[in-house]
């Protein structure tokens, strides 16, 4: 087994931000899933509209993160 490596603090924090930005998605998921069986249609056209803005802003941040981790990481190599 060989020893791990030591990550860089930028790396660390894009891979939680990564865990934590999939899990909200699955969770919205499933409230999409759930919403139509309370008959509650109006609501989430709306949520869709406003988490999907979000969303799309998030996910471009993140792979900023991940193309400065990886270019902080090769650096360190």
């Amino acid at each position: 087994m060989t020893p791990s490596k030591r990550r860089s603090w930028i790396f660390l924090f894009t891979s939680q931000v990564i865990k934590y930005l999939l899990l909200a998605l699955f969770g919205f998921g499933m409230v999409c899933l759930i919403t139509p069986i309370f008959g509650n249609f109006q609501i989430l056209e709306t949520l869709v509209e406003v988490v999907l803005q979000g969303f799309w802003r998030l996910a471009i941040v993140v792979l900023c993160l991940m193309a400065a981790s990886a270019v902080v990481e090769s650096l360190r190599q």
